[in-house]
């Protein structure tokens, strides 16, 4: 009997030490939400503004930006002078993300994720916004993101910044980690859409 209770208060003691140490880890994951939060709040209203700010250029601006194009590059001018409506929806969309991982951090004290905001949405549009978002990015590395769509036209209720997180992803992976050439690729498949992300790269052993 008195082996049962040595046993019964050890156990309780391990149980209470567990908790402890289960709140401290909350204590800091609460502390560097916090400290996250500001920056990231900042980073988040700047791109909101820059966003803004090209959508609102008048007619006149975008063409003078499109002029000038050349004489700053060229054919090799960066995506955000050459194309400014495809690089504020990459933009944007990173936005998403960032807005999405600030919730997912405030819920985690909860032990929970942001709650989901279905919408419908283009799958279409959402790959190629994901693939644009990391167009420069592979370029800076040497390699290049392409996109070649053959479902034809397809509309889904998802929670975009959740489709958009899982993208980005995946196409952060292959950009880091691939042979610098990306390519994103849409298919209509027996039971629905097959959307593929190849990089050429090793693969995982």
């Amino acid at each position: 009997m008195n082996a049962l209770a040595a046993s019964g208060w050890a156990l309780g003691a391990a149980l209470g030490l567990s908790c402890l140490e289960l709140r401290r880890r909350l204590e800091l994951v609460a502390r560097a939400e916090h400290e996250l939060r500001g920056p990231l709040t900042a980073v988040v209203l700047g791109a909101e503004a820059l966003a803004r700010a090209v959508r609102s250029a008048t007619p006149a601006e975008g063409r003078e930006r499109r002029r000038l194009a050349p004489e700053e590059g060229g054919a090799g001018a960066p995506e955000a002078v050459r194309e400014p409506d495809q690089a504020v929806a990459a933009l944007e969309s990173e936005v998403g993300r960032l807005r999405l991982s600030l919730e997912d951090l405030r819920a985690a004290r909860a032990g929970r994720r942001a709650a989901p905001r279905p919408e419908t949405l283009s799958l279409e549009e959402a790959v190629r916004v994901s693939a644009e978002s990391w167009t420069a990015p592979a370029r800076l590395a040497g390699g290049e993101v392409s996109l070649d769509w053959r479902a034809g036209p397809v509309t889904l209720e998802a929670d975009g910044r959740r489709l958009a997180q899982a993208l980005g992803n995946v196409l952060a992976n292959a950009v880091e980690h691939g042979d610098g050439r990306v390519r994103v690729s849409g298919r209509r498949s027996e039971v629905g859409v097959r959307v593929e992300v190849r990089d050429g790269g090793p693969g995982f052993a």
